[in-house]
């Protein structure tokens, strides 16, 4: 049985993770030396984009013909049938989703290590089903390599924290990237998500940017606030020892 301290202690470390996440998330972009950090982590949030295109697709009926994963950080997800109106917002929204998800979840103490483990699977059978382009290729080995090593030996007891790094890098950088699609749709005519979707079903492609803009702080917000309630429940929780009579 878990006791009142134990709890304080476990809802306060996980606070702790995401709080050192966002402090490290600021670091990397505003000190120059740091951004060879930053291009793993956008290969990896761009994985994830492509990976939920792909698997928004399947779920509605639909194929997918490959992915790519390109050095510069862009993506490409070719798909054939299925529901536009889903994979279509499946890219930023999902990104979003899969963050605030994981964040939801690391209200657990410890369980950032079964968190890096789904990530590294998903990473390699996602890999293995699509990815095909030489480069998406190296990218799939080297993701699925740093997520191993993140999760085994004496790496693992920084798991959580390392779990709580991936997810705010994922809620923020899906953000962050919806903030540029709605730059792109209002000043370029350029391809991107939302000109597709401008295309197959209608509306603007800023009605389409703006609407995923929308929901991804909304999944931020919601998922950032069920965390800190679960949290709450941990650090103010005051456990009965049960004795025998």
């Amino acid at each position: 049985m878990m006791s009142h301290a134990q709890s304080v202690s476990s809802g306060t470390a996980m606070r702790r993770a995401i709080g050192l996440g966002l402090v490290v998330t600021v670091l990397i972009g505003a000190v120059p030396v740091l951004s060879w950090v930053a291009y793993p982590l956008r290969l990896f949030v761009t994985f994830i984009h492509e990976a939920c295109h792909a698997i928004a697709a399947v779920a509605t009926g639909g194929g997918v013909h490959h992915i790519e994963i390109q050095p510069n950080g862009s993506g490409l997800t070719l798909i054939s049938g299925g529901s536009p109106l889903v994979f279509g917002m499946a890219g930023y929204v999902g990104t979003t989703i899969v963050g605030g998800l994981t964040l939801m979840a690391l209200h657990r103490r410890g369980f950032g290590i079964v968190l890096l483990k789904l990530f590294a699977v998903m990473v390699a059978t996602i890999g293995i089903l699509w990815v095909r382009n030489p480069f998406g290729i190296v990218c799939v080995g080297g993701l699925l390599g740093l997520l191993v090593l993140a999760s085994v030996g004496k790496a693992a007891k920084w798991a959580d924290y390392i779990a709580a790094f991936l997810a705010v890098q994922l809620c923020l950088n899906s953000i962050m990237d919806l903030q540029t699609l709605w730059l792109l749709t209002t000043q370029t005519s350029g391809a991107n998500d939302a000109v597709l979707m401008s295309e197959i079903i209608g509306l603007p492609a800023w009605f389409w940017a703006g609407t995923w803009a929308v929901l991804g702080i909304g999944i931020c917000l919601v998922s950032l606030r069920a965390f800190w309630r679960a949290t709450d429940k941990a650090v103010g929780t005051t456990s009965i020892q049960s004795g025998s009579l």
